[in-house]
């Protein structure tokens, strides 16, 4: 349970988003909103633009930030989850913060790139309500414990609802779903294997079932947002080997216990697992359905997800026994744990500082 200083500092933070996205409001000038394609915001229409561009633009960003935030917080420091929350918030379409922080040191004239955008979560308020669901259903999944029959159950019926809203994000969460519980049924050897296969059966046969009845309202139409991602060798090699050959690495050297490692992370491998498959399906079935706009948010959430593990080991306090040990290994952990515990508190404020200027120059070149 998060302490008070903490439950204050998560307060601080999401305040602090909140009067980001206000000022952004207010210096874009958003406020019309274009349900045109839109599933769910139609709905809203009945209420005044100005409370509409509230909830869109404001409440399901922040809400964004918020369950991210939360996600990281169960293994990272305030600061390195908050960190990581923010950048896997404040997006701009086709210009990543890590192609600004490029192009601020290798490249100035990249920045005019910038100039007219709007950050991804308000341009696309479709994309956010999606993201919710899907960190919700995430949430629920990996917090339960019994994994009885009714509990997969009702899972299983809602990662498969949810592909009326998002096809992929559903097809991920549920190929995710079937992963986990089967793992964990095993691993509480409540249930015997028979039994076990039962309850795959039946949930891949609910989850057909669901998808059969709604054939008619998933929406193959999305919008299209060309150049967004290039899926192509770099992108599986950095947000898929580079997290497992980095695990693997700090597994062979910190000696970390596996039982440890599964224990707390078989959810995230598991997730970028699902992930994987369903990006090779898709490329497989149609190539530019990687640019629609729901197959894009969960997956770019995802990407940051993966690199958790490896921040929660290189930021734990070194090993009592490295600290007396002088050897060449011992030295490099301390500095590790040194550059990734004491001088965060140092670099991760400019970062920081550095989102706040990758938000906020579109409404300057705008001036």
């Amino acid at each position: 349970m998060a302490t008070k200083s903490a439950n204050n500092f998560i307060l601080i933070s999401n305040f602090i988003v909140l009067v980001v996205l206000i000022r952004l409001c207010i210096n874009n000038n958003y406020g019309i909103i274009d349900t045109t394609g839109h599933d769910f915001f139609p709905l809203l229409n009945f209420l005044p633009n100005f409370f509409l561009t509230i909830f869109t633009d404001i409440l399901l960003p922040l809400l964004v930030f918020f369950l991210i935030q939360l996600l990281f917080l169960k293994y990272l420091s305030f600061i390195w989850a908050t960190a990581m929350s923010v950048v896997a918030t404040f997006s701009y379409v086709g210009y990543e913060f890590k192609n600004f922080l490029i192009d601020v040191l290798f490249n100035w004239q990249g920045l005019k790139v910038l100039e007219g955008k709007s950050l991804f979560l308000i341009d696309y308020p479709n994309v956010s309500l999606a993201v919710i669901i899907f960190l919700l259903l995430a949430h629920l999944s990996i917090k339960i414990t019994k994994f009885d029959f009714v509990q997969i159950f009702l899972l299983t019926f809602l990662w498969s609802l949810f592909s009326i809203y998002s096809l992929s994000g559903s097809l991920i969460g549920i190929i995710f779903w079937f992963f986990y519980f089967t793992v964990k049924l095993y691993r509480t050897k409540k249930y015997q294997n028979k039994k076990i296969f039962i309850n795959i059966v039946s949930n891949i046969f609910l989850f057909f079932v669901v998808i059969f009845f709604l054939k008619n309202y998933i929406n193959f139409n999305n919008l299209k947002l060309e150049n967004l991602i290039i899926i192509d060798l770099k992108y599986f090699i950095f947000y898929f080997v580079l997290p497992i050959i980095l695990i693997l690495t700090i597994f062979y050297f910190y000696k970390i216990d596996r039982f440890e490692i599964v224990v707390k992370f078989l959810h995230i491998y598991i997730l970028m697992l699902s992930d994987f498959i369903v990006t090779l399906v898709f490329l497989n079935f149609d190539k530019n359905f990687v640019n629609h706009e729901f197959f894009i948010y969960p997956h770019f959430v995802l990407h940051f997800y993966y690199f958790m593990p490896i921040i929660y080991y290189l930021s734990r306090p070194s090993n009592p026994f490295d600290k007396n040990r002088q050897s060449k290994g011992s030295n490099l952990k301390k500095k590790v744990s040194y550059f990734f515990n004491e001088l965060s508190i140092i670099y991760l404020p400019v970062l920081f500082v550095m989102i706040a200027i990758y938000t906020f120059l579109p409404g300057i070149f705008l001036l």
